[in-house]
């Protein structure tokens, strides 16, 4: 698919499967040493051998990075909620099965724990680079959330969740996340992890399809369909393969990351992932559709636009199109109201892949209080805080240190030849933000400088504000600007709330959200 639309749907999927939205300081991956060669053939022998046997010695425990605040993120998980799940999927090779676990968190939310199972419990094995090779089981806990990006769901007002994850060259050590717990081998970058072939690594799919399902039939390593029923009352279901570097590829519709940690998802299923068809408890079946004819589909949608464009707004059309193509840079340069026209034309053909996958079944919309514009509408602040260094508490929160960081911080790495200010946004909630279920969005577009030595090549940037509030609080977003990319940037703070079955990934172009009011605007100068 070539045309415009196409590569801005791929572009919004993108960005949360590589998880673009977060600043690029905790985006950083820092260097891990190797493990040497003879320890890595003593934990392969070792490991094969506890495996046989059933035995593992047990490890440290893994935990989350960074203390979890049960007002912040994804919250913490809520005591008694933990509950795993009746699932156990044999590993392609042998050794302890797989299995989830799904928690309730303190933020509106259920995530769900991927590993592998000892006994009663769910965690990793010490392999594959994963606590040094140790070869111990490492159980989960039950605040080691979120650690992929799609595996937390909002709750609705049945407390149900719909998510859908796929992770895609996952090592066979099954941890997520996890960057302090691993010491090389197939955690590595995929530039330097030599030795771990597709037998050291799975393509994992997982999931909550909800009360209404009871089975699915996915795709097996050799290509045949299996089915296989769904566990618990959200209609759980994971699918574990060999990873396979074709059937990576073959992922047309969303980019397909080819490494360790390279995941999608999202409340609906992904037309070309490992589930083609899901059986409903009412004697229902949905088959998912191909990615070639969905891309077809959205082909002909795009079609249909273009022609309905043509001949309602021909100076609009040739505005935007020269010929079949679309005209570079053309929407940016549209005024206020040939944007308003072009957006409600495009938008009854404008469908994501959301809606060429099954539907989404038995879904409770939420019950919210609508709220207006003039409701949220708010003074925005901006003030820059220069500083050599910068540091992050626990909490997350930015903030100018000097060269050695104070207690409880850790120093923020800058990157090589940029000159970084922090700026931060601020401004106070007129209305209370209680859970997952609303959250602030800032959008802040670039100046387009001319600059030679500017590296920025997109259009701006996003983020949510990820955090309950009382009415009358401060929300505050701290953000790095580069001096490197002078001029003005124009920022939008809006208020989005959840319309639908939606992740804990609220990034703008998802389903499951909806505009509820604008904050309001601002611009900031960088020279």
């Amino acid at each position: 698919m070539t045309d415009y639309f196409d590569r801005i749907e791929q572009g919004l999927r993108r960005a949360a499967s590589q998880r673009l939205h977060i600043r690029w300081y905790r985006r950083i991956a820092l260097p891990r040493s190797r493990a040497a060669t003879v320890a890595l053939a003593c934990v392969a022998i070792t490991g094969s051998a506890l495996a046989a046997g059933g035995v593992f010695q047990t490890g440290a425990s893994v935990g989350p990075e960074v203390p979890p605040n049960p007002r912040t993120d994804v919250g913490v998980a809520i005591p008694g909620s933990a509950r795993l799940l009746a699932l156990r999927v044999a590993d392609p090779a042998g050794g302890p099965p797989w299995g989830l676990r799904t928690i309730r968190t303190t933020r509106g939310l259920i995530c769900v724990q991927l590993g592998r199972i000892v006994g009663d419990r769910i965690g990793a094995l010490g392999r594959d680079g994963a606590f040094k090779d140790d070869g111990r089981f490492h159980p989960l806990s039950v605040d080691y959330l979120n650690v992929g990006g799609f595996n937390c769901g909002v709750e609705d007002a049945r407390g149900n969740a719909f998510l859908n994850e796929e992770d895609f060259a996952l090592p066979a050590a099954g941890l997520l996340g996890g960057g302090r717990d691993v010491s090389g081998g197939c955690y590595t970058s995929p530039k330097t992890r030599a030795g771990c072939g597709p037998g050291d690594l799975r393509d994992v799919s997982y999931g909550l399809l909800g009360p209404a399902a009871r089975a699915i039939t996915s795709r097996s390593s050799d290509g045949s369909l299996a089915g296989s029923a769904t566990a618990g009352p959200d209609g759980a279901y994971l699918v574990v393969l060999t990873h396979v570097e074709h059937r990576c590829a073959e992922q047309t519709l969303i980019d397909c990351v080819p490494s360790p940690g390279g995941e999608t998802g999202g409340p609906a299923l992904d037309v070309s992932g490992a589930v083609r068809s899901v059986s409903y408890r009412d004697g229902s079946t949905c088959h998912l559709m191909t990615a070639e004819d969905v891309a077809h589909a959205m082909k002909a949608e795009e079609t249909r636009f273009r022609s309905v464009l043509r001949s309602r707004y021909p100076a609009l059309y040739h505005r935007v199109f020269v010929g079949q193509n679309y005209r570079p840079g053309a929407l940016a340069g549209l005024t206020p109201r040939e944007a308003r026209v072009f957006n409600a034309t495009h938008r009854p053909f404008s469908h994501g892949f959301e809606h060429f996958s099954c539907p989404v079944v038995g879904y409770s919309p939420l019950r919210t209080s609508p709220v207006t514009s003039s409701q949220v509408a708010a003074p925005i602040h901006v003030r820059f805080e220069p500083s050599a260094f910068y540091c992050e508490t626990p909490g997350r929160e930015l903030a100018p240190c000097a060269r050695r960081a104070p207690a409880g911080y850790r120093r923020i790495p800058s990157p090589r030849g940029h000159r970084e200010e922090l700026v931060v946004i601020s401004f106070r909630t007129r209305i209370p933000i209680e859970n997952y279920d609303r959250h602030y969005e800032i959008n802040i577009s670039y100046p387009g400088s001319a600059a030679r030595t500017c590296p920025l090549d997109a259009a701006g940037e996003f983020g949510p504000s990820n955090s309950d509030f009382a009415a009358g609080a401060e929300v505050r977003f701290a953000q790095f600007f580069d001096t490197l990319c002078p001029g003005d940037y124009h920022v939008r703070i809006d208020l989005i709330g959840t319309s639908g079955p939606a992740g804990a990934m609220p990034v703008p172009g998802l389903p499951g959200q909806r505009h509820e009011g604008e904050v309001g605007r601002t611009h900031i100068r960088v020279r």
